[in-house]
């Protein structure tokens, strides 16, 4: 018994510096995937009138409120450069 109480007490410091770790590293991802939705965006607002169909549909029923208030600013933003 005493042998477990020892390993763990040697154990438990490390685990937290291992959450620690995990933690950055989902921060870290989470940045990443900030830079992807931005090039999706840019990406699709860069491809215009040709996307605005499926976009309208997309908007009609996004998968989450997210992904559709994204998709309505990018049907925005090709209708502005349209209007140009």
């Amino acid at each position: 018994m005493k042998t477990i109480i020892a390993f763990l007490l040697l154990f438990l410091p490390n685990l937290d510096a291992v959450q620690d770790q995990e933690k950055e590293e989902n921060r870290e991802q989470l940045v990443l995937q900030l830079d992807v939705r931005e090039a999706a965006a840019t990406e699709l607002v860069e491809r215009g009138e040709g996307v605005l169909p499926w976009l309208k549909k997309v908007a009609a029923s996004p998968p989450s409120a997210e992904v559709g208030a994204r998709v309505r600013a990018i049907i925005r933003e090709i209708r502005t450069g349209l209007q140009l």
